[in-house]
């Protein structure tokens, strides 16, 4: 008796709490409402699968950008393949940061009906971060229609889109493809833990394996980037955490900020903010570019931290600083 009593007040609380975060999320589709709350409200509903129909009336009509981008991200955690037609829809969103979003939770969902949409960004999208991340998820999804467009792109003058695309082909074709071996630094910025030649990321996987089990931490986080992303094998949660970890063992930046990444998301682990927080921090305290620009994002959304949009602004000018294209873009958004 007491067990239903129990049961049946943690249901009503449950559903009550849902209704509230409605309403905030209600007040933001109007234009009204603090953004703070309705990102917040977002995040805790992207843990509740039946409020997925929530997620999709907020990244269609909610008037800020940031929270129509955790509203996908949230679609994407629940596993929602039935929404994918709305997330097409809204991989046409006017701001680049909800584009991007929509290509990771494409690929993170698996439907082939998003290649076409993914192959048109991957083409024409005007933002270089959003045809990278098409890329990406076509490779998740393993798309022998996207090989020519991927192809073409190993020779763009842009680093970042000639690797995403070398990647993805990898993936998909299961091909060794010849990849100029300067792109390692492309993706990770020279520092004092900067790979040997002998590290590069287009190492074949024993050989990168046999380096991470020997306790490279370089070898280590690259290993995890390729369990985390697909590349050159299927995606594996688990065996990324265990990388990444393994590399933030030894205070190396790109661990911590992949490790960080799957705290954020709940990737091979219980979703903790406040360590993903941590760990975004003590990457970027090193230099990172990309902690820097994930901080930022932690300071601006919330997550694990109080909201902070001065903070946000010092980390987005820290990461732009050193030349990273999406922090650049993002700053000037900020300042508006």
């Amino acid at each position: 008796m007491t067990y239903s009593i129990l049961h049946y007040s943690l249901k009503y609380m449950r559903k009550t709490i849902i209704i509230v975060l409605s309403a905030i999320l209600l007040a933001g589709c109007t234009g009204t409402g603090p953004e703070e709350h309705r990102r917040q409200a977002i995040m805790v509903l992207g843990n509740s699968p039946e409020s997925a129909n929530l997620l999709v009336k907020a990244l269609k009509e909610d008037t800020d950008d940031l929270c129509r981008a955790q509203a996908v991200l949230g679609l994407g955690d629940i596993k929602a393949v039935e929404y994918v037609p709305d997330i097409i829809a809204a991989f046409e969103d006017k701001s680049p940061v909800v584009r991007e979003d929509c290509a990771y939770t494409l690929g993170r969902l698996g439907d082939v009906t998003a290649n076409n949409a993914l192959i048109k960004h991957l083409s024409e999208d005007p933002d270089l971060a959003v045809r990278c991340r098409s890329a990406q998820a076509l490779g998740m999804l393993k798309c022998l229609e996207a090989v020519p467009v991927l192809v073409g792109y190993l020779e763009h003058k842009d680093s970042r889109l000639k690797l995403s695309s070398y990647s993805a082909l990898k993936v998909i074709t299961g091909l060794e493809i010849e990849l100029d071996k300067s792109l390692w630094h492309a993706r990770f910025p020279e520092s004092k833990t900067a790979p040997k030649d002998s590290e590069i990321p287009d190492l074949p996987m024993d050989e990168l394996r046999a380096l991470a089990e020997e306790g490279n931490p370089v070898a280590q986080a690259n290993l995890g980037v390729r369990y985390f992303y697909g590349e050159d094998i299927d995606v594996d949660y688990a065996e990324a955490l265990k990388w990444f970890q393994k590399s933030a063992d030894q205070d190396n930046y790109m661990g911590q900020n992949g490790l960080a990444n799957c705290y954020r998301l709940g990737a091979g682990v219980n979703k903790d903010e406040a360590r993903a927080f941590e760990l975004f921090l003590d990457s970027a305290q090193q230099g990172y570019p990309s902690a820097q620009y994930n901080l930022s994002v932690c300071y601006m959304v919330g997550t694990g931290v109080k909201p902070d949009k001065q903070k946000a602004l010092e980390w987005m000018q820290k990461a732009a600083d050193q030349g990273m294209p999406e922090a650049i873009d993002a700053l000037k958004l900020m300042k508006k």
